[in-house]
């Protein structure tokens, strides 16, 4: 425990097997991976670009800050997968600094009125007592 506060991604406790120790290095690897720079992800006519830092809709283009713009790359790495507000805080916020689980309340909200202008407000789902996700199917 005092390792994660101290700023490690991951642990694991003894004994441990060889192959989920390899599986939890793979996933380290495949999050610093320098493709991940220049990644386009596209669901249902929503495409985002890290590489120029522009969300589309629709070939319309979706105007995002910086938060907001991490906070849909999250999502949209991985679809239809719950994501609670701390890993979401660990994830999408820079700061090293205490951040209020409250705050990603408010990210959202002011995701889903950008993504509203497009037709994309619904993507952004809210799992009662567990967290959010980003609905491929709508």
């Amino acid at each position: 425990m005092s390792g994660l506060r101290a700023g490690a991604d991951d642990y694991i406790t003894k004994p441990f097997s060889r192959d989920e120790l390899l599986a939890r290095i793979e996933t380290v690897f495949r999050r610093a991976s320098p493709g991940a720079a220049n990644e386009v992800i596209e669901i249902n006519g929503l495409r985002l670009d890290s590489a120029s830092i522009r969300v589309t809709a629709r070939d319309k283009p979706v105007r995002l800050g910086p938060l907001e713009f991490r906070l849909l790359r999250h999502f949209m790495v991985q679809p239809n997968r719950v994501h609670t507000r701390d890993e979401i805080i660990d994830r999408v916020w820079r700061s090293k600094e205490y951040v209020d689980p409250r705050a990603v309340d408010v990210q959202i909200r002011r995701l889903r009125r950008l993504l509203e202008d497009v037709g994309y407000a619904e993507c952004i789902q809210t799992v009662r007592g567990m967290g959010y996700r980003f609905a491929e199917q709508i």
